[in-house]
């Protein structure tokens, strides 16, 4: 059975289901389902096209930030002085 078969399985379920107290746990529980099926199709489209670049992360630490412009490259900025300021001062 296919990720759309399931989804729409789960919505005709839904769609059966009496709206009451009693039942909004169920329907919360398949509304979840639904989300995560989504998002396992999603998941699976984005695999078959392949990374188009790598990508990277830098890892946090202190308070500075860092601010990218075409002009100087990069600037870092301190917590106390605005990223404006310093771009400014620049």
């Amino acid at each position: 059975m296919s990720i759309q078969e399931r989804i729409r399985a789960i919505e005709e379920e839904m769609a059966r289901t009496q709206i009451n107290k009693a039942t909004n746990r169920h329907l919360g529980v398949l509304k979840a389902r639904i989300a995560r099926l989504k998002e396992q199709e999603r998941e699976k489209i984005e695999k078959s096209r392949g990374k188009k670049e790598e990508g990277y992360t830098i890892r946090k630490d202190g308070d500075a930030t860092v601010v990218k412009d075409q002009l100087s490259g990069a600037t870092i900025a301190l917590p106390a002085i605005s990223v404006t300021s310093t771009i400014v001062a620049v």
